[in-house]
């Protein structure tokens, strides 16, 4: 939720609680009850019933500090993944610690081979939104970029490929001819 919603969401609960900060409401209760009866459509949460108490703690904490306290705050839990214990943190951290460089699909279903992780208890999405959102756990290794069939030393490497020749005649029969190329 941004702070466009937030502020919008505290707009309308000003607006349902202003008559009777206005006095144009004399009697507060019965007027959050009969505001009650009924859905209130509030952005962000779409239709809503609320309960006269709900608007009567509106009125309570606006008249105590003021329209910033009728927006509504953040989950105490925002950043935090409720699934990821510290035992699984631990455990990427020690396999990232060794092997830097893995893929975090690599890395998870390495957790799962080793039983450090169950795939009921976290999916993959949430493992990777994890590993997304803690940065520190990739050390930087400063290793120079390894490219495919490229190596250091002459005749480290040798690549063959055979290919079917055409069939030459000996004698009667026809023989199947062979090419092997040696990159």
């Amino acid at each position: 939720m941004n702070d466009e919603t937030r502020q919008e969401i505290a707009l309308k609960r000003f607006a349902l609680i202003s008559p009777v900060i206005n006095g144009f409401e004399p009697n507060a209760s019965q007027y959050f009850r009969q505001v009650c009866e009924e859905a209130i459509a509030m952005p962000h949460y779409g239709e809503r019933c609320y309960s006269p108490k709900t608007l009567r703690y509106w009125l309570n904490v606006y008249t105590q500090h003021g329209f910033d306290a009728l927006t509504p705050g953040f989950r105490s839990d925002r950043g935090k993944s409720r699934k990821m214990t510290p035992v699984i943190e631990a455990a990427i951290a020690e396999k990232l610690a060794s092997f830097p460089r893995m893929k975090g699909s690599v890395l998870y279903d390495q957790l799962v081979e080793e039983q450090r992780l169950e795939p009921s208890a976290i999916s993959r999405a949430t493992f990777y939104r994890y590993l997304a959102n803690q940065p520190d756990l990739r050390v930087a290794t400063p290793t120079a970029k390894t490219q495919r069939f490229a190596y250091r030393h002459v005749n480290e490497f040798w690549q063959a490929d055979i290919m079917f020749g055409p069939k030459l005649r000996d004698g009667r029969r026809r023989r199947e001819t062979y090419l092997i190329c040696f990159l």
